[in-house]
């Protein structure tokens, strides 16, 4: 499982995020972030998806060296 608040970003917000996979958590973020917080599509930006992936914590078993794939990011 992958796992976030949303106060491990630096919103005063209690809402917690889990998923099985970090494509779904970011959808959860990202959705919430929209709709409660006021953030944009636009502001998801290569550094803040960065942030974001470093906050998420990996439970039960899950790889660890799994992320989220931002723009830029690619291994070469």
């Amino acid at each position: 499982m992958y796992e976030m608040a949303c106060a491990d970003a630096g919103f005063s917000c209690k809402v917690r995020f889990s998923a099985k996979s970090q494509e779904v958590l970011q959808k959860q973020v990202e959705e919430h972030a929209i709709a409660v917080h006021g953030l944009e599509h636009d502001d998801f930006t290569p550094d803040l998806l960065r942030k974001l992936r470093s906050i998420t914590r990996v439970t039960e078993g899950q790889p660890a060296g799994v992320s989220w794939s931002a723009p830029g990011d690619e291994e070469t």
